[in-house]
């Protein structure tokens, strides 16, 4: 869904998709096995997603009135199929 939100072109969708891949896989190595994350070129790919993210879900909550989680999986679903 982040990939839908900050993107219209499916090459970006798809590397966003494998940086967030990535990220959580990084967080994972970290929480369940104690690895140092050392990647920070990934961790400020990962970082600016998640800002451009937030900062589309307050355009969604002012321009377009996307005030709950049904109206918000609603919009995306209109997004992903437009």
């Amino acid at each position: 869904r982040i990939a839908f939100c900050i993107s219209d072109k499916i090459s970006d969708r798809k590397k966003i998709v494998k940086i967030v891949k990535d990220a959580y896989g990084l967080r994972s190595k970290f929480l369940h096995h104690g690895q140092k994350v050392d990647d920070l070129k990934l961790f400020s790919e990962f970082m600016l997603i998640a800002w451009s993210f937030f900062d589309f879900l307050i355009f969604l909550s002012k321009d377009h009135n996307i005030n709950s989680i049904g109206n918000f999986i609603d919009f995306i679903e209109k997004r992903k199929y437009s």
